[in-house]
């Protein structure tokens, strides 16, 4: 049992190490094709998220135009996908803020400017949805090929230690074939299995980040937008 434990234990360490250096390695190649132009691996806030924060600073009643800056919000981190409606949402921003400083509420101005808002919310909503299914999926097959690397360069395959501290295991997990020699190919599948449990703790420590900073940029652009709204007549 004390062998079990120690093992568990060293097997924790090692994936830690093999993440933090993984998510070290993938910031700093983000950083360069960043650096270059290269922005897709970049993530942003979401719609909803930027809505929620905008809905803390705006005054009440602004439940429009805290969307209508979320779109603006969104729109600067995703600045290629959402190109061509870039356009139609700092349209909306102004049409909603006119109206909401010039009109009473419940006008039908009002109710127009809020309902192309709310359309044009849900379209960029699907737009960045769509681009953040792609540079999710390429930053971890990215997280994967960096581990896998690390995991083989350091020989750190977590299922052949498995199957040392449990014999009973070595069949399966071992890397050595029934003459005690290496197998290439159990130890091949034993270093994959290793890196994508080892990614998966990178990647997530990336989007954790990219979330924290997203966020950060959103709250300056919004509480911006707050300070310049004029109150609402009555």
């Amino acid at each position: 049992m004390e062998d079990a434990l120690a093992a568990l234990g060293m097997l924790f360490m090692l994936f830690l190490v093999v993440a933090t250096a993984s998510e070290q390695i993938v910031e700093a190649l983000r950083g360069v094709l960043q650096y270059f132009g290269f922005t897709k691996l970049k993530g942003g806030v979401t719609v909803a998220e930027a809505t929620k924060l905008s809905a803390e600073f705006m005054p009440a009643g602004s439940d429009a135009r805290a969307k209508a800056e979320a779109m603006l919000a969104v729109a600067r981190d995703y600045p290629v996908t959402l190109a061509d409606r870039q356009a139609q949402i700092e349209q909306a921003v102004a049409s909603i803020t006119t109206a909401l400083a010039t009109l009473p509420m419940g006008s039908q101005a009002i109710t127009e400017a809020t309902a192309a808002v709310n359309k044009l919310a849900l379209e960029v909503s699907t737009a960045v949805e769509k681009t953040e299914q792609v540079r999710q999926t390429a930053l971890r097959l990215i997280s994967l090929t960096v581990c896998f690397i690390l995991c083989a360069a350091t020989r750190f395959n977590a299922l052949a230690i498995v199957a040392a501290v449990f014999p009973d295991l070595a069949g399966v997990l071992g890397a050595t074939g029934a003459d005690g020699a290496l197998d290439p190919v159990k130890w091949g599948a034993g270093l994959l299995a290793t890196a994508v449990a080892a990614s998966a703790g990178s990647s997530y420590w990336h989007d954790v980040l990219d979330r924290l900073r997203a966020t950060k940029t959103a709250v300056s652009q919004i509480q911006t937008a707050a300070a310049s709204l004029d109150p609402r007549p009555q």
